[in-house]
């Protein structure tokens, strides 16, 4: 063990401290975040940094520079599968670990923890609840907040699973970055979080830490609902996340100002819009219709009605043009009288 961790320990003979440095290893070259150093600290989702110092058949033991070496198992060592801990570690190789179960018992002997190389494999999905179906989402409300842990962090955002209304099991969803508060980037973190977007067709779900956007839950939409499926109303480009954009519209005849979310979907006609950017701007003036108003707020786009698709068909349908036609073909009929005349 190194000597931060032996002291950490309560100190070690000087003869473990020099089978290390026989080895090659340099112990004053490591040493540990002193922030944690009991066992009493550790909590699942820390992320630690430490030292290999043992490769097993079945993982490896990681000294984390508290009281006890951390385990860390062969399914948890990498992203991938792994065939032989030799082939990811060797002993003195420093690692960085997500701690991902804690048993500190007053008998040493009993007390363990376990310890993951791969962020992804922190929280194991199958303890935290059956799935639930993600049209249970869609009916909370826009200023509900839900019960929801960490389970996965990337450079955009975290991934979080939140708890179904009434404990009916649970369902992931992306808390982007934009949305997400201090502490919600650190796997196995509890956070609330409320529901920003759900779409059961792509089988995604977008949440928010923040209070809802100007308007949501607050403002009387019922001049929304009145409107038609193919009327437009001037709005403004107020925030933009990776699934769409916020847009702040006014009712036709004038009102309090609401915020409604276009969805990426709904951006730009026959053609697949991969980041809101490309087409839209922050504070861009834009067009757009009213496709849902419900409890969570307004859902708009910017594509055109289905009628206004149809309409150059339609205009073709009409009998008028041929009826017309007919009722001059009688007055075209007394033209046989010219040639009676020559």
């Amino acid at each position: 063990m190194s000597r931060v961790a032996a002291a950490a320990r309560g100190g070690a003979d000087d003869e473990a401290i020099s089978d290390i440095q026989d080895e090659g290893d340099d112990d004053d070259d490591y040493e540990f975040d002193m922030q944690y150093t009991s066992m009493s600290q550790l909590t699942p989702g820390i992320k630690l940094d430490g030292f290999v110092t043992r490769v097993l058949e079945r993982g490896c033991i990681v000294d984390i520079g508290v009281e006890k070496e951390g385990f860390v198992p062969i399914s948890k060592m990498s992203d991938k599968r792994v065939e032989s801990p030799a082939d990811v570690v060797k002993e003195g190789d420093g690692v960085t670990v997500w701690v991902v179960e804690v048993v500190n018992d007053p008998e040493p002997r009993n007390s363990k923890i376990v310890l993951s190389m791969s962020a992804n494999k922190v929280i194991d999905m199958r303890n935290l609840g059956p799935q639930a179906d993600l049209e249970v989402f869609k009916a909370v409300p826009a200023g509900q907040y839900l019960d929801g842990i960490v389970v996965n962090v990337r450079d955009f955002g975290s991934f979080v699973s939140v708890k179904a209304p009434g404990g009916a099991g649970v369902n992931q969803g992306l808390l982007a970055n934009v949305n997400r508060e201090e502490g919600a980037d650190v796997v196995g973190a509890k956070v609330k979080v409320r529901i920003q977007n759900v779409d059961v067709e792509q089988n995604r779900m977008s949440l928010s830490q923040k209070a809802p956007a100007s308007g949501m839950g607050t403002v009387d939409l019922t001049p929304f609902k009145e409107m038609a499926k193919d009327e437009y109303v001037s709005g403004v480009v107020k925030r933009m996340l990776d699934f769409g954009a916020f847009i702040e519209v006014v009712p036709p005849g004038g009102g309090q100002a609401a915020s409604g979310l276009l969805h990426i979907s709904q951006i730009q006609d026959g053609v697949r819009v991969e980041d809101p950017a490309e087409v839209l701007e922050m504070n861009q003036e834009v067009q757009v219709r009213v496709l849902e108003v419900n409890d969570r707020g307004l859902s708009l786009s910017m594509l055109k009605p289905p009628q206004e698709v149809q309409e150059p068909t339609e205009s073709k349908e009409p009998a008028e043009s041929t009826q017309p036609a007919e009722s001059k073909e009688p007055a075209e009929s007394k033209e046989p009288a010219e040639p009676v005349e020559s």
